[in-house]
């Protein structure tokens, strides 16, 4: 028994590998990851002994705070004459090499060499066990009708195989909505804008204009008085109606 640390694909993608599953094995060419009754996955190590409760305490902790990873699959491929596996090949992916060499720090085991730290290809297996001549037909098979696909790895997975056993998976999270753009990621209206009140210094403002504009208005007439009482001052009539009304300066 061997066991393995994978990442599962998000629906988009599982349904597309699953299909293709199938159409290899509809044409004889293969049924091989069917037969394993395991989703399309990629293989981050496999180890030939582990101690599993050490393990899952380790992934408890490395893949705690993971967030869900993009990924694409550009197009399928194989190891080369020999080695009977046909596959899809990764878009390369800063994220996904962290976070493998992460989890094989964490581990502190030795894995397959294949699986190690700098010889580690990224890959999601199409089938395996065919001869050269099978390879070459699956290829021709699923390039009639191969495109790209975009998707997330949206859980980890630490298995027992073979068959297939489950120890425990662990969901990585989804990525939040940009705290810029709330209304845009969830789809909330924008607020309406808002009519700009005038703060108390602006009120200042304008209650200072308004006493500057009547003290003007004051002189103007005071002037305007003072000319008329000038004008006035030299007829005798007036003086003496102010001597009597009090009213004279």
């Amino acid at each position: 028994m061997a066991f393995a640390i994978s990442l599962l694909f998000s629906a988009e993608i599982r349904d597309a590998i699953s299909a293709c599953w199938t159409r290899l094995a509809d044409a004889g060419l293969s049924s091989s990851m069917l037969d394993l009754r395991y989703p399309p996955h990629v293989t981050l190590a496999v180890y030939d002994a582990l101690a599993v409760e050490a393990a899952v305490t380790v992934l408890d902790r490395a893949f705690d705070n993971v967030g869900q990873i993009s990924v694409t699959l550009t197009d399928f491929s194989t190891f080369g004459a020999g080695s009977g596996v046909c596959y899809a090949a990764l878009a390369p992916s800063p994220d996904l090499m962290r976070l493998h060499a992460a989890i094989a720090a964490a581990i502190g085991e030795t894995c397959r060499p294949y699986y190690q730290t700098g010889r580690w290809t990224p890959h999601c297996t199409l089938a395996t066990g065919m001869t050269d001549a099978e390879v070459r037909r699956a290829k021709d098979f699923l390039a009639s009708d191969w495109l790209s696909l975009t998707g997330a790895f949206e859980t980890a997975s630490l298995v027992e195989f073979v068959p297939v056993v489950s120890i425990k998976r662990w969901p990585l999270a989804a990525t939040p909505h940009s705290p810029r753009t709330p209304c845009a990621a969830r789809g909330y209206a924008p607020a309406p804008a808002r009519r700009r009140v005038p703060g108390p210094c602006s009120w200042k403002s304008e209650s200072r204009a308004r006493a500057n504009a009547d003290a003007g208005a004051v002189r103007r007439n005071a002037d305007r008085c003072h000319r008329y009482y000038r004008r006035q001052s030299a007829n005798p009539e007036l003086k003496r109606e102010r001597a009597i009304d009090g009213s004279g300066r």
